[in-house]
């Protein structure tokens, strides 16, 4: 009886072994399928214009990129991608780029579609990816470096332009608002001591007398800044400063600024 359990023991051990055996070869086989397929980018066009090609993809692609001597070329390795045109060389013809070629590169163990730009000399480049998931290879000539050179210069100059007249806006503001407290500060001190009307001269007895009688200016001179002042406080002013007597009417009034 303790052989005859033994032994169904033995035999149930190993079905648990064979059936997690099977298990784990089934999951093997699922993402090896998942893995064969992932959505593969088609290359379908290829653009070329005087200075850049526009390699055209149903989806956005992973791609690496170099440059190559002798002669001149710039590489576009474009992974996991099939090439779904003809068309295997482009002549461009231009000042920068002689001619385009792709090629289905390789096939296993991964799909690598390859786009070579044949250019007439060494020249600087850039690979990117447009709004389209194009992928856009440009040549920079010479006269372009230099314009964006410029360009960037200009816009250097105004940013710097523009950072100095905020700086001179706001010493500017700070001026400003020190004259206007200093300003409001003397008005209010000239409020509070305003001037006594000075005792009024006897008349001239004769008309000879006053005749005679030259009366003559003062010559002192009086400085002044007022912004925004009520104009009988800036005649108050004056008639401290030159120590006469300034009489106004009623109507007069308002705000000046000297």
């Amino acid at each position: 009886m303790k052989l005859f359990v033994n032994i169904l023991l033995f035999f149930l051990f190993i079905t648990i072994n064979l059936s997690q055996l099977n298990t784990t070869e089934q999951n093997i086989v699922d993402l090896s399928q998942e893995s064969s397929q992932l959505k593969e980018i088609e290359v379908v066009d290829i653009i070329p214009s005087e200075q850049s090609v526009i390699i055209v993809c149903t989806d956005k692609a992973e791609f690496s990129k170099f440059y190559l001597d002798s002669p001149p070329r710039v590489v576009v390795d474009i992974k996991n991608s099939l090439l779904k045109f003809g068309k295997e060389e482009i002549i461009v013809d231009s000042k920068y780029i002689k001619k385009v070629r792709t090629r289905q590169f390789k096939t296993e163990p991964q799909k690598v579609v390859r786009v070579v730009l044949d250019l007439v000399k060494k020249l600087p480049y850039k690979v990117e990816v447009d709004n389209n998931n194009n992928i856009l290879v440009s040549v920079i000539s010479p006269t372009m470096k230099v314009v964006n050179q410029k360009n960037n210069e200009i816009e250097k100059t105004q940013q710097e332009s523009q950072s100095q007249s905020d700086i001179e806006s706001k010493v500017d503001g700070e001026a400003i608002e020190q004259v206007f407290t200093s300003t409001q500060t003397q008005h209010k001190n000239f409020s509070q001591d305003k001037p006594k009307t000075l005792p009024d001269k006897k008349k001239a007895s004769t008309k000879e007398d006053l005749t005679e009688k030259k009366w003559v200016l003062p010559k002192t001179l009086v400085t002044l800044e007022c912004v925004d002042a009520d104009i009988t406080d800036v005649l108050q002013m004056l008639a401290v400063k030159a120590n006469i007597n300034i009489i106004y009417g009623p109507d007069v009034s308002g705000k000046t600024t000297i």
